[in-house]
């Protein structure tokens, strides 16, 4: 994976990129699973877990990219309505919390540069998501 720019935000105070670094990737082997319950002719239980591996290695994870080891827990229902199914979901996704050097940074006269601080880089994210899906 190569990325065509360090990744960037915009704000009031205008566009801040992250700091320069190029890191590799690494190869890891992720693993999923799903189930789904046909409660009645109506209803539709599903569920699902996953874990990926870290994409980078402890040291070179960043705020904006990530890298870290991550597991996700989903839930939803699906209900059969207007000939087609109706569907809502919840995700719940947890990243490896880990402290890294060199995410932090100050600016001075050259730009932007690495202060070697230890940073705590934390991930996390809820996911709600609804749905409607017909065949023709």
């Amino acid at each position: 994976m190569e990325l065509p720019a360090q990744p960037s935000i915009s704000t009031p105070s205008g566009m801040i990129s992250t700091l320069g670094r190029y890191r590799e990737f690494q190869n890891g082997f992720a693993a999923s699973g799903m189930m789904e319950i046909t409660l009645d002719r109506n209803w539709t239980a599903r569920a699902g877990i996953s874990y990926d591996p870290a994409l980078r290695r402890e040291g070179d994870v960043e705020a904006m990219l990530g890298g870290a080891k991550t597991a996700s827990f989903s839930i939803g229902f699906g209900r059969n309505l207007f000939g087609g199914e109706m569907s809502a979901g919840y995700q719940y996704r947890q990243s490896q919390d880990l402290e890294v050097n060199g995410v932090e940074g100050t600016w001075g006269s050259g730009g932007l540069a690495a202060t070697g601080t230890l940073t705590r880089v934390e991930g996390m994210g809820h996911l709600i998501s609804v749905g409607f899906k017909k065949s023709f």
